[in-house]
């Protein structure tokens, strides 16, 4: 299918994500389905992350949620909480909740990094991913590129000038609907919603760089690593609508470095490795859109499926809807062996001077370029050698590691000049 003129004259309003659509599961036997979730139950331990919103209501008359199934919980429960961007007020309150709960715990990068001293380059790429995602593949991958341009105030012709206020006001149209309609379940509403918000909120630079939201990427990939790291099922709870893009956002931008990663290895020939390493020059390649796309959705579909044969834990999102007092379905990716050894060795461009990266293609970067009109088939990949190549995994303390790591720093100051997937 031609690249362009299936991405600038998609109909979004027809645009379902067919990962979380009841057709999918629908294809799964019923009885297949019930027996991955008990082995899953059984071989798994399960905790639950509470996002800060959670734990902070602002809301005064809005329905609080029910918290019913953590009666029973043996575990200790977890937040995905960054306490440095609190005030005091929201402290206290956060405290309160914790007596409430007792074994409530907050969990956070220093944590993760204790347990895995190479996870540094692996949580930025993944904040990266939900921060500023760059798609291809994805029916709003325009939208992404034209917003990125816009931030970055590069040149925006007319023509994609119109098409971007084209998309936008599709979206606002579609959450408008969608708020309307009645006979649409509450997740498919939720997801229609969520999208218009997140990609309006996304172009304003004050939003975009704000505490909250960066607090919200933190939450959702310390949530999946924990779980990803400790080998548990883990269900992260909210009721911010924002979370089902960035879980979208997620699953595509780790399909995509997957897919990616995985074709540019099996194209490069002995000479072209040793070119690359010798870091003197980078090497051009070109890959075929329609393979690719082909393989991304295979891959994401890997992650969705229930599959009882798979020995796997789960990432659930779990959606609280504070106007109809209820919980969404949740979204459910399941993490086998496989996919937990690719997402710990997703470094994407990233380079960390404690992580060893000498395996798994970590020791590349690229850089990518979709279809032109004149070559409607063919990516465009510029493949080089990262600076930074460790044979040996150095263990430093979480202390010494933000001292050495220019990505902290810009966590620091939420600002991640380095978490762009963007050709400049």
């Amino acid at each position: 299918m031609y690249f362009w003129n299936r991405i600038s004259n998609s109909d979004l309003s027809s645009y379902s994500l067919y990962l979380y659509s009841p057709i999918t599961e629908a294809k799964s036997k019923i009885f297949m389905n019930i027996l991955s979730k008990l082995k899953n139950k059984i071989c798994h331990k399960t905790v639950y992350f509470l996002d800060t919103n959670i734990l902070i209501r602002r809301e005064k008359r809005s329905m609080q949620p029910s918290f019913g199934f953590l009666a029973s919980l043996k575990g200790f429960k977890t937040v995905g909480a960054n306490f440095n961007e609190l005030s005091d007020k929201q402290k206290r309150g956060v405290e309160l909740r914790k007596r409430l709960f007792r074994k409530l715990k907050v969990v956070n990068f220093d944590d993760l990094y204790r347990k895995h001293n190479s996870i540094c380059p692996v949580y930025y790429t993944l904040i990266s991913s939900v921060y500023n995602p760059a798609n291809i593949s994805s029916e709003y991958f325009l939208l992404q590129l034209i917003q990125s341009m816009k931030l970055r105030e590069k040149t925006i012709n007319t023509s994609m000038n119109v098409v971007y206020q084209k998309l936008m006001t599709q979206l606002s149209e579609m959450a408008k609907s969608a708020g309307k309609n009645n006979g649409l379940s509450l997740l498919d509403k939720s997801i229609t919603i969520s999208t218009h918000k997140f990609y309006k909120k996304r172009i304003n630079k004050k939003q975009r760089n704000s505490p909250a939201a960066f607090n919200d990427y933190r939450s959702f990939i310390t949530a999946f690593l924990y779980g990803v790291i400790n080998n548990k099922n883990v269900i992260f709870v909210t009721t911010d609508r924002d979370f089902f893009t960035i879980h979208r956002n997620f699953v595509e931008s780790v399909a995509q470095e997957a897919v990616f990663k995985q074709m540019i290895l099996e194209n490069l020939s002995n000479a072209e490795r040793r070119k690359i390493l010798s870091k003197k020059s980078k090497v051009t390649k070109f890959i075929s859109y329609k393979q690719f796309k082909i393989n991304v959705d295979n891959f994401i579909q890997d992650m969705i499926s229930c599959n009882w044969q798979k020995k796997c834990t789960t990432f659930s999102l779990r959606y609280w809807d504070v106007e109809t007092g209820q919980y969404a379905k949740d979204l459910v990716l399941h993490i086998d062996t496989m996919l937990s050894e690719i997402i710990l060795n997703t470094h994407s461009n990233l380079s960390c001077y404690s992580a060893k990266n000498d395996t798994h293609g970590n020791w590349i970067g690229y850089y990518y370029w979709p279809p032109t009109p004149k070559n409607e088939d063919t990516i465009k990949l510029v493949v080089y050698a990262k600076k930074i190549i460790n044979k040996r995994q150095l263990s430093f303390s979480p202390i010494d590691h933000d001292k050495i790591c220019k990505y902290v720093a810009g966590d620091r100051l939420n600002k991640m000049s380095e978490a762009t997937r963007f050709w400049n």
